[in-house]
């Protein structure tokens, strides 16, 4: 845990005289969770730093705030390094919704505060899944902000639930709306902490159960069942291992030119893949229970004996619905990202495909 009040517990290395020094605000903005001040030495210009805190544990970057330029020590940049610097540029006062859940009311000094807010579904999962580990701190009062499509997910027994209405593409901006809420909230309580959550939680740190409400597939049951194989396939419009097309049609100009024609004709080339595979697989295995999950609009039709599990927007029902076929599945088959984090955690297996640049992050997408 991080202590973020009355004094917050972490250290920013000044980049004009090189000393460190410790902050004096605190900045829960969405997903960049900051601390920040102005070196006593040197008195130069203000600097944020992430705390760390999900991925600020292992991107602990650093701006000024006259520019917002980065002045840390990171030798490389990614997606949410350079998210900082555009957040900061772009901050907004816009009010948001946040409606407040509260299961305990009993009054305690120690506030902790575990924050899920990110634009990646699949981080926001990873993150969740550290409450079985902070609700075992019954000294404190546990404050979970949780966007709304994940509130079915978060478990019975927390203390106090903040649903924030801020959308997963909007989870990397800047709200000071949000961070004014917070501060307004620690200073309540004697104390305040920050959950130091992991980007990713170990596979024996949680019960999924206790979040899905889902039994996952039971793996002394396999070859019981497998007088009907079940395999759910997991399409995604936005995503396939493998180009389709050749460059020469294919390419930056074409995309530019033609972009609705070209994602149109590559996702129907890949769904054909999908229903080439489905045929293979069902001589090989004639009572394989089939069947396609993922977010689409349902335009391209399956065969009537391919279970159709696409939908084009969430809902709670829906989300458990899902759960429940991966825990039905003895093998769940999808490619890199967030959406195989919950199938790998209810079904029998799971096949990751794996995009040629995907690797280094391909791990991330499920437990073992």
């Amino acid at each position: 845990m991080i202590h973020i009040y009355p004094e917050i517990d972490i250290k920013i290395k000044c980049n004009t005289c090189k000393q460190e020094f410790q902050p004096n605000s605190f900045h829960l903005t969405g997903v960049h969770v900051l601390g920040s001040g102005i070196c006593p030495s040197c008195k130069s210009d203000e600097l944020f730093k992430e705390l760390p805190t999900s991925a600020g544990l292992l991107y602990p970057t650093i701006i000024r705030k006259s520019d917002a330029k980065r002045v840390d020590d990171i030798p490389f940049t990614n997606w949410f390094i350079d998210g900082l610097p555009i957040a900061y540029k772009n901050k907004t006062n816009s009010p948001v919704r946040i409606e407040k859940i509260v299961n305990q009311t009993k009054q305690k000094a120690k506030l902790l505060i575990l924050n899920t807010i990110d634009h990646t579904y699949g981080h926001c999962v990873l993150n969740i899944f550290n409450l079985s580990y902070y609700k075992s701190k019954t000294d404190y009062h546990l404050l979970l902000l949780v966007q709304r499509d994940l509130l079915w997910l978060v478990p019975d027994g927390i203390d106090e639930i903040w649903v924030v209405d801020i959308p997963f593409s909007k989870g990397g901006h800047w709200f000071n709306f949000l961070a004014t809420t917070v501060n307004e909230e620690f200073r309540k309580y004697e104390q305040a902490f920050l959950c130091r959550s992991f980007p990713q939680a170990p596979d024996n740190g949680f019960n999924i159960e206790e979040y899905s409400r889902v039994k996952p597939f039971p793996l002394d049951e396999w070859d019981k069942r497998l007088g009907t194989p079940t395999v759910t396939f997991i399409w995604r419009t936005d995503r396939f291992w493998k180009q389709v097309l050749p460059r020469w049609i294919d390419n930056r100009i074409t995309r530019r030119l033609f972009p609705q024609l070209l994602t149109k004709i590559k996702s129907r080339i890949r769904f054909n893949w999908i229903l080439k595979f489905s045929r293979n697989l069902r001589k090989k295995a004639p009572a394989v229970d089939f069947a396609v999950a993922g977010m689409d609009s349902r335009d391209m039709k399956l065969p009537d004996w391919i279970k159709d599990y696409r939908h084009s927007s969430h809902s709670d029902e829906l989300a458990r619905k899902l759960c429940q076929r991966y825990a039905e599945s003895h093998l769940v088959i999808g490619c890199n990202g967030s959406s195989l984090v919950l199938p790998s955690c209810h079904a029998g297996a799971v096949m990751n495909i794996v995009p040629q640049d995907g690797w280094s992050v391909s791990t991330g997408s499920f437990f073992f």
